[in-house]
């Protein structure tokens, strides 16, 4: 089997030649996404660049809506900010307190708090995978003693006692009185 690219048989459009590298990013009047009129319909076709046009036509592309621009912009500033934060704490549990001192960094917590807060993480997701299987094994599951745990109101319950000594040619729940006499009754007495 040959392994095939995502567009089985059809070849993404190249870009025009004429166009430049900086005409891809143009902003201002000219961009659909920076242009209020996009969402009253007023841009015409004349206002889309040609490599915008280009991508709109194409069937791999999903849109210049797809995600809007404030998204990205949160998701950039979670993610400078929680390097920045990885950098502060590797740099506060591994460096010494004299090179903090000459920093002039004074206060800061216990070192005693790098260990037990990764320690805490860890221990508390195998924590929750313990209660989750406690809760689903004494909450979730029913009693040996409940109807449930023999029949439901999706059963097909066979009547033919054929199926108790050969295979069926589908899904077929066997009545419990069925599978106790196969199973414990007394060989002797069976047909």
């Amino acid at each position: 089997m040959r392994f095939e690219p995502p567009f089985y048989n059809h070849p993404p459009t190249p870009l025009p030649i004429n166009s430049s590298f900086t005409s891809l990013f143009t902003s201002g009047r000219h961009s659909p996404r920076a242009s209020n009129d996009r969402a009253s319909g007023k841009i015409s076709d004349s206002d889309i660049p040609e490599g915008d046009r280009l991508a709109k036509e194409s069937d791999v592309t999903v849109g210049g809506d797809a995600v809007p621009p404030e998204r990205e912009y949160f998701g950039f500033a979670l993610y400078v900010s929680s390097t920045f934060a990885f950098i502060v704490y590797v740099l506060w549990a591994f460096l010494p307190q004299s090179v903090l001192h000459s920093l002039h960094i004074y206060y800061y917590p216990s070192r005693w708090w790098a260990l037990v807060f990764p320690s805490f993480i860890v221990m508390l997701v195998v924590y929750i995978y313990v209660a989750l299987a406690s809760y689903n094994v004494e909450v979730l599951t029913p009693g040996l003693d409940q109807l449930s745990t023999i029949t439901d109101e999706y059963a097909v319950v066979s009547t033919d006692d054929k199926y108790l000594w050969k295979a069926s040619d589908g899904v077929w729940d066997i009545p419990v009185e069925s599978v106790d006499y196969v199973l414990y009754a007394d060989r002797e007495y069976v047909d």
